[in-house]
């Protein structure tokens, strides 16, 4: 009890107050701060390349994609909202990660097959977003270029469970995304026509004012890093970690197995980003 007074946490009837069912402080979250990150999380540099997707499909087939798939993401969001709890939805196991939720709905080998998917999925975008990223650093070094010398040169609420309030969450950002998406693509489509570009931060044809494109594609350079972050946190059997001693009362956990895939996964993204086609080669020059 006296530890509980330490942290500022006080023992009830219904357990400790502070802490939640599994042991964990108290989730405060909101049906607005969870659309705040889920429309954050989502709204990416795949904007960019809207307007040149609205071009292929034209001004009929273009938004009617786009609005199909705002209901098709709302709808497998909210089957995973109903899957964080197992049972009942207010009381039941929570299932903190999608393998958690596949093991204790489907289990056998349906939790490793999702496991393949999802890490082959991961390493899509991760080259897709080293891609992204060079572009970008390079439309960077193209601005500048033209600039110097001339263009001549080249919280938790009150009773309702979270499934709940993450398919009102889901509602509301998919909502907003969907209309940002349907903004930035026919609105370049409408400026650029058939000859909008593929990303528009750099493939545009401008450079000035050079500095606002610079800040633009440096924001998505940062972007892209932060969300490049391998998980590993699936495969709890390569959790085993090495303590290290810096001195006499200070040490250092490492993980071996996360250290070297980590590193590997980064660099065979990084091999397979360079093989691929991109318009990075036309610019080197």
């Amino acid at each position: 009890m006296d530890t509980f007074v330490g942290l500022g946490l006080q023992q009830t009837h219904d357990g400790i107050k502070g802490l939640d069912d599994d042991g964990r402080i108290s989730r405060t979250g909101t049906v607005w701060t969870s659309s705040a990150h889920i429309i954050t999380a989502v709204i990416g540099s795949g904007v960019l390349s809207l307007a040149w997707a609205i071009g292929q499909l034209g001004w009929v087939a273009g938004p009617i994609v786009m609005i199909l798939f705002a209901f098709v993401i709302y709808y497998t969001s909210a089957l995973l909202a109903d899957c964080y709890r197992t049972g009942d939805p207010m009381t039941g196991k929570r299932n903190y990660t999608y393998s958690d939720a596949v093991q204790a709905y489907l289990g056998g080998m349906k939790v490793k097959i999702c496991g393949v998917v999802q890490y082959v999925n991961l390493f899509g975008v991760a080259i897709g977003y080293t891609i992204a990223a060079s572009i970008s650093m390079m439309a960077i070094r193209r601005s500048n270029c033209f600039h110097e010398k001339g263009h001549q040169r080249h919280h938790k609420i009150a009773a309702p469970s979270e499934s709940k309030v993450m398919k009102r969450a889901t509602l509301v950002s998919v909502a907003v995304t969907t209309v940002f998406y349907m903004l930035c693509g026919c609105m370049g489509y409408a400026a650029f026509g058939d000859a909008a570009p593929g990303n528009l931060l750099t493939g545009f044809g401008f450079y000035n004012p050079f500095w606002l494109l610079d800040i633009a594609n440096a924001a998505i350079v940062i972007h892209l890093v932060g969300a490049y972050q391998p998980d590993m946190a699936g495969l709890k059997f390569f959790s085993k970690e090495i303590r290290i001693r810096l001195c006499s009362n200070k040490s250092y956990s490492l993980n071996l197995f996360r250290l070297v895939w980590r590193s590997a996964f980064v660099v065979l993204t990084t091999v397979i980003s360079m093989l691929l086609p991109s318009s990075t080669t036309s610019w080197a020059s």
